[in-house]
């Protein structure tokens, strides 16, 4: 049974070495987008079936689509296949940095309340570390906690914990 670790004990990289099949079909994939799996396989120098393969193992990763084909004169044409973009993931921040984008968030949106999940959506972060941001931001001041179930978030200038006859929001008496 062959290792799949490598030296250091950790699994391989996903790019695939240059010199295997896999690489020659991505790489003919990325100069002849929108084209058949034989023409893919005809310019990557491997046999169809390979090709194929290769090509619905990149679909399942997301780093292929498949466009099915058509008919004409009574005739199927052949699935074409184009590489698909990975999305960079975002940049590392420095420390501090999503606490102050969080509160620059709620302070571009005064009067609304935000779940750490929303506002994880917006920003294009995780919402467990929006979430410690939050809370970060309470202890200072800058943020008040609306609700607890859900957890509802608001500036300190605009949000107030209470309501008009004193319960705080969210709380079910």
């Amino acid at each position: 049974m062959p290792n799949n670790t490598n030296a250091a004990g950790t699994a391989p990289a996903m790019t695939p070495d240059p010199g295997t099949a896999e690489a020659k079909v991505l790489a003919a994939l990325r100069q002849l987008p929108d084209r058949s799996a034989a023409e893919i396989a005809a310019a990557a120098g491997v046999g169809r079936s390979t090709a194929g393969k290769v090509l619905a193992a990149a679909e399942q990763r997301g780093r292929a689509r498949r466009t099915p084909g058509s008919r004409e004169h009574g005739a199927r044409t052949a699935d074409s296949w184009a590489p698909v973009s990975v999305p960079a993931k975002p940049a590392r921040l420095r420390r501090g940095a999503l606490r102050d984008m969080v509160a620059e968030y709620l302070a571009a949106h005064p009067g609304e309340e935000f779940g750490p999940t929303a506002i994880g959506h917006a920003l294009d972060r995780s919402s467990g570390a929006v979430a410690n941001a939050l809370a970060k931001l309470v202890v200072a001041g800058q943020v008040v906690q609306i609700g607890e179930r859900p957890a509802r978030y608001a500036t300190a200038a605009t949000g107030s914990p209470e309501t008009a006859n004193g319960e705080r929001r969210g709380d079910q008496r």
